[in-house]
């Protein structure tokens, strides 16, 4: 990411970043993204496992059936 995504980002989010924030300021924001993105990683691989899971017991579900 670079530096303008992350400001970019920020803004989006709704803080308050100047074009000059420090590199300090703009490695908490990239932290607090990559802990952000790594939790929404783990929420969809747990979402995919049950899918899974849910599939293996009950062949008979289809993609259309759990989509209902």
């Amino acid at each position: 990411m670079s530096r303008e995504d992350i400001i970019r980002m920020a803004r989006e989010a709704g803080f308050e970043l100047a074009d000059s924030a420090t590199d300090e300021a703009l490695n908490r924001f990239r932290a607090f993204a990559a802990l952000a993105s790594e939790a929404e990683r783990k929420a969809c691989a747990l979402l995919l496992e049950r899918m899974t899971e849910r599939r293996r017991c009950h062949p008979q579900l289809s993609t259309n059936s759990l989509e209902r």
